[in-house]
């Protein structure tokens, strides 16, 4: 079991990486190429990051582990469960990356990003359905206030949000709305089970990871190679990486390494007020660094998001009341 201290140093570096991400996206050199080749670029992008977990992850398993690399690689590859639980949650965030680039077709950005925060709402019942969780009415009041929050965050009257594609077939409209939330679904559901996965077995985390994140690199770079067959070449297309990618890159790949230690120590639900509360941090710091003016629907949205995380906080500490009041009652029944 890890301290207090360490589970907390965890949250805060996870909310600062991405933090560092959100105000690294904004910059010209980032969001020029992604406006010039937005396919190309995320794909490369999305394969990258899945490469460097999966470096990260034998790294960490092999100094976690205080092994030689013969018998790190012999450890890692005995964990047979492992290879095949991973793949399913894999496969999930696979489907997830591709739907990214279906669902900026049909809507425009504003639009996706703001039903991404639905996948908020899809965490708490997924999180109660799946790991046997009693259902809290304070927490999902919690929960929608943070929901509610971070829709007024990023709503801007100046942006557009609607339907871009060019049918009129309504079949068409609802299957492409059911494509958007269900893309938001499976960012829940990925969350969800790999915290189930994690906290299910007791193999170190880093050994888990290295599969979790070797089945999300084979899926990708197979699958976006025949969809752009520039990608094959991929040591070839690092060198043409600015500074800028590169930190993107290891940034990203940092925050999907301490994502799983969240996961494994915290909870989903907790991942999902720390992602949240990184997109007001570092909407902040753009503000401060970039010059833009903070809106008034950001500074509401700000105080819900405020008032939804003092709301978990103090159901947190009233659940480990409980639990401490409960063995104080066993303890007093074995000493009688």
């Amino acid at each position: 079991m890890l301290s207090k201290f360490t589970k907390g140093l965890i949250l805060a570096l996870y909310v600062a990486c991405f933090v560092s991400l959100g105000i690294l996206i904004k910059t010209k050199d980032m969001t020029e190429d992604l406006d010039n080749h937005p396919d190309f670029s995320l794909s490369l992008l999305i394969i990258l990051v899945e490469l460097m977990k999966m470096v990260m992850s034998f790294t960490l398993a092999l100094i976690s582990g205080r092994k030689n690399l013969k018998v790190t690689i012999k450890r890692i590859s005995t964990l047979r469960a492992e290879k095949f639980r991973f793949m399913i949650i894999s496969f999930s965030y696979f489907i997830y990356n591709q739907l990214n680039f279906v669902n900026y077709l049909h809507f425009s950005s504003p639009m996706v990003k703001l039903m991404m925060n639905s996948r908020i709402i899809f965490t708490v019942i997924l999180d109660y359905l799946l790991l046997s969780k009693t259902f809290d009415t304070e927490l999902f009041q919690s929960i929608f206030l943070l929901f509610m929050g971070c829709v007024l965050g990023q709503y801007d009257n100046e942006s557009n949000y609607g339907y871009e594609s060019d049918t009129s077939k309504v079949l068409t409209i609802i299957l492409n709305y059911f494509l958007l939330f269900f893309q938001a679904f499976l960012s829940s559901f990925g969350s969800v089970i790999s915290e189930l996965m994690y906290k299910s077995y007791s193999d170190p985390i880093h050994e888990q990871n290295f599969w979790h994140c070797t089945w999300g690199f084979l899926f990708n770079y197979v699958v976006l190679c025949l969809r752009d067959k520039r990608l094959i070449n991929l040591f070839a297309l690092i060198k043409l990486l600015s500074p800028t990618k590169i930190l993107y890159v290891i940034l990203l790949s940092c925050g999907g390494i301490l994502a799983s230690s969240l996961l494994k120590h915290l909870s989903s639900v907790t991942k999902a007020y720390a992602s949240s509360c990184e997109l007001f941090i570092s909407a902040l710091f753009s503000a401060f660094i970039f010059g833009k003016k903070i809106s008034f629907n950001f500074i509401m949205a700000s105080i819900l998001v405020t008032y939804s995380v003092v709301l978990y906080t103090n159901i947190k500490t009233k659940k480990k009341k409980k639990q401490m009041n409960k063995k104080l009652k066993v303890d007093e029944k074995k000493l009688k």
